[in-house]
């Protein structure tokens, strides 16, 4: 008998427009979870402006509770000052965007959060390219990122670079 995965994922989504936005994703994570055969729980502890609407403070010890217990976290504004606290909780290693660009084709953007997480940033685009489309590009600020992507694609047959 084969178990579905199951992941459970903490939304964040505050006040202002976060609540549209998170509604929004929420529609777009169930609807992959069915194209691709495993279920998403959703947990929408309070956060930021509506938090402290709530609770008196923007980052309460539940929503803190909430977020470790989870497998990922998804945030509608990342510009909420009560994110740092989440930031200093996690043990984040990169950022991953996805952006839509003209004629309905899109992107995926991975960015190391610390120079520290580098390499590991590095090997999450490799594999994320392998699934796709087999291609990846790097942008780098100097020499040594270009080594860094170059050495690592000598290990991913198959990834134009």
């Amino acid at each position: 008998m084969s178990r579905t995965r199951r992941y459970v994922i903490a939304c964040l989504a505050g006040n202002g427009i976060g609540p549209e936005m998170i509604a929004e994703a929420s529609r777009a994570l169930a609807q992959v979870s069915r194209l691709h055969g495993f279920v998403v729980e959703e947990v929408h502890p309070p956060f930021g402006g509506e938090a402290l609407a709530r609770s008196g403070h923007p980052l309460p010890a539940a929503t803190r509770r909430a977020t470790l217990g989870a497998d990922a976290v998804l945030v509608a504004g990342a510009s909420e000052p009560a994110l740092a606290g989440i930031r200093a909780d996690l043990d984040l290693a990169a950022s991953v965007s996805r952006v839509l660009v003209g004629g309905g084709a899109d992107l995926t953007v991975f960015a190391p959060l610390h120079d520290s997480t580098a390499d590991w940033t590095i090997e999450r685009a490799f594999a994320a390219a392998r699934a796709r489309t087999g291609r990846l590009v790097s942008v780098g600020v100097d020499g040594a990122w270009r080594r860094r992507v170059e050495h690592t694609a000598e290990h991913h047959d198959g990834v134009a670079l």
